[in-house]
């Protein structure tokens, strides 16, 4: 009852596990408005994280977990494609819009650690998902 009690006492003023300590994500599209490619877009994303805090080393000198050892997973990093094209149709001023999203791309699905043992070892690990992909069609009116 006492260790628990120890372990979240010096953890304060720490950094909390399971939070990222820096995230950057960039966006961008380019759309031709001129030429033969007119309508058509392209873009891309790329999402990255650093690791999170997945554990904590057990100090035989204190007796509980040393929060001053965090145990961190590996960083994030994942990049998103996606082209489509938008024309205006002649029937009741529609746009049609057409786009295919490439999440992920060139992963795999596999594990990623998410938490660690004391000792270091993997304890529980998470499904990352592999590269994905979503076509999509709409009508705006």
């Amino acid at each position: 009852l006492l260790l628990p009690y120890q372990v979240t006492l010096s953890s304060q003023g720490q950094s909390a596990p399971e939070v990222a300590p820096w995230r950057l994500n960039g966006v961008t599209t380019y759309t031709f408005d001129r030429g033969p490619l007119k309508g058509a877009f392209i873009g891309g994303a790329a999402r990255l994280e650093a690791g999170r805090i997945s554990g904590y080393k057990y100090s035989p000198t204190l007796g509980y977990l040393d929060v001053k050892q965090p145990l961190i997973g590996p960083n994030d990093e994942h990049f998103d494609l996606w082209i489509g094209y938008t024309k205006k149709l002649k029937y009741h001023n529609l746009l049609w819009r057409t786009q295919l999203n490439v999440r992920n791309v060139g992963e795999r699905t596999r594990l990623v650690p998410s938490y660690y043992e004391p000792d270091g070892s993997l304890a529980l690990a998470r499904i990352q998902e592999g590269t994905s992909y979503l076509l999509s069609n709409s009508l705006e009116f």
